[in-house]
């Protein structure tokens, strides 16, 4: 799963969203015990979790780089 904000790289329906977007499927996910993976470790295809090949986080690679170092 994932997303990217409009004015993003890669951004085209249905993955425009934004981070309350990942706040709250996660949430769910949490409540049902249901596991997941984002998608993708790569700066050309969407939704991108870094920006480029030095790994600057996007958008999407912020969130969920900050969920999971959280996750207890």
């Amino acid at each position: 799963m994932g997303f990217c904000l409009e004015n993003e790289k890669g951004a085209h329906i249905p993955v425009i969203s934004t981070d309350v977007y990942a706040e709250r499927i996660t949430k769910y996910f949490e409540q049902k015990d249901i596991n997941f993976t984002v998608w993708c470790f790569d700066p050309d295809w969407a939704c991108c979790l870094i920006n480029d090949w030095n790994f600057t986080p996007s958008t999407q690679g912020t969130f969920f780089k900050n969920y999971l170092q959280n996750k207890k």
